[in-house]
C-alpha cells in the first residue's frame, strides 16, 4: 500500500520536494575522537557509487546501509532539495527512524561530498547497542552535565566527511526540560556551524510529545512509516502534531513497490528494512 492513497482515497502526504542540486569539498583533517587518530580516507569506498554503504567508528561497524534502502534514498536525493537541517520521525517505535537517518546521512556525505553530521536526540530509545556507548566518550548528556563541550562530541566516521554525536542517558523527568531548553539549541546551532548538513534522529511523535518541541531544531523533517505496523490514522495524527516544521516527505520502511520509479510521487520512498 503506497502512503500516498489510503484505503478511503485520502492523500496524506505533504508537498513534494524541489529538484536537489548540491556540491562542496570536505573538511580536511578530520580526527577520530575515540581513537585521536585521523580518519583514513576512503574506506568502503570504490570509484562507483557504493550502494552496500558500511559506516565504521574505530574498528565497530555503527552502520550497514542495503543496497535497496541505498538506492531508494538516493531516488529521495535526486529528486528533492534536502534542507541543511533536517530531523527524521515516525509514528511509533521500531520503524526504523535511526537506520533510514544514519543511512541518509551517510549518503549525503558519501554522495554529496558535504560535511555531515548525525545527532541523536532521541533519549527514549527502548533498545541501545552497548557497544556503541564505549565509542563515544562525550555524548549531549554528558555535556549538559559540565563534562566535555559541544566541540568534543562530534566522532568522525570511515565515511569521508560523516561524523555522529550521541544522545546519551538523561532522566525521563529532565527530558521535556531539555528538549525545550536554549542549551540543546546552542549545541545544534553551533554543530551547524561546523557542518554542512545535520542529520537529526527524533523520538516516535505518538511516544512523547517531546518530538514536536525537538523537530524545530530543523527546517523540516522525514516521516518513517513501517508498513502494517502503522495505521492511516496514526500518520494523519503525526501530521496534525507535527505543525512546527513541514513533513519534506514520507519513508514507507519493509516493502517493495511494484511501480516504475517515473510513476512514484516524489515525496515518496520505498526501501526494504528489516
Amino acid at each position: 500500500m503506497s502512503l500516498n492513497t489510503w484505503p478511503d482515497g485520502t492523500d496524506p502526504t505533504p508537498a513534494s520536494f524541489a529538484s536537489a542540486s548540491s556540491s562542496a569539498a570536505l573538511n580536511e583533517g578530520l580526527i577520530d575522537r575515540s581513537t585521536n587518530q585521523p580518519v583514513k580516507r576512503g574506506r568502503g569506498r570504490s570509484s562507483a557509487k557504493a550502494d552496500n554503504l558500511e559506516v565504521w567508528v574505530g574498528d565497530h561497524l555503527v552502520h550497514q546501509s542495503p543496497p535497496v534502502v541505498t538506492r531508494s534514498l538516493r531516488y529521495l536525493m535526486a529528486r528533492g532539495d534536502i534542507p541543511t537541517r533536517l530531523g527524521v520521525t515516525s509514528s511509533l517505535f521500531g520503524e526504523g527512524v535511526t537506520a533510514m537517518s544514519r543511512s541518509l546521512a551517510s549518503l549525503i556525505a558519501y554522495d554529496w561530498r558535504e560535511s555531515t553530521c548525525w545527532v541523536d536526540l532521541n533519549w527514549w530509545k527502548t533498545t541501545h547497542d552497548p557497544n556503541e556507548a564505549n565509542l563515544f566518550r562525550h555524548t549531549i548528556a554528558s555535556v549538559v552535565e559540565g563534562r566535555g563541550s559541544v566541540a568534543d562530541l562530534p566522532v568522525a566516521t570511515s565515511v569521508a566527511g560523516l561524523s555522529m554525536v550521541a544522545a546519551g542517558e538523561v532522566p525521563a523527568g529532565s527530558r521535556p526540560r531539555l528538549a525545550r531548553s536554549d542549551f540543546l539549541a546552542d549545541v545544534i546551532n553551533e554543530l551547524a556551524g561546523s557542518f554542512e548538513y545535520i542529520v537529526c534522529d527524533l523520538p516516535p511523535v505518538l511516544a512523547s510529545s517531546d518530538a514536536v518541541t525537538l523537530s524545530g531544531l530543523s527546517a523540516g523533517y522525514l516521516l518513517v512509516v513501517q508498513q502494517r505496523s502503522t495505521s492511516s490514522i496514526q500518520v494523519r495524527g503525526v501530521l496534525q502534531a507535527m505543525n512546527v516544521v513541514p513533513c519534506l516527505g514520507t519513508i514507507l520502511n519493509g516493502t517493495r513497490s511494484n511501480l516504475p520509479r517515473w510513476m512514484r510521487t516524489s515525496n515518496e520512498v520505498w526501501a526494504l528494512g528489516d
